[in-house]
């Protein structure tokens, strides 16, 4: 098998969102991740009678 090897240059292109929205964004998500894990989660049993 033929593994070719990568050459990664940084800043080579325009990037699609800026610097700050990704921060901005990877901070909601760890927000929304640690309230997730704060949350209660509720196990309601499923009735089968009908």
């Amino acid at each position: 098998m033929y593994l070719k090897k990568q050459i990664i240059i940084k800043n080579t292109h325009p990037p699609l969102i800026t610097e700050d929205d990704f921060r901005a964004v990877q901070e909601l998500m760890k927000k929304k991740e640690t309230n997730r894990s704060k949350e209660k989660r509720v196990c309601l049993p499923i009735s089968l009678n009908m």
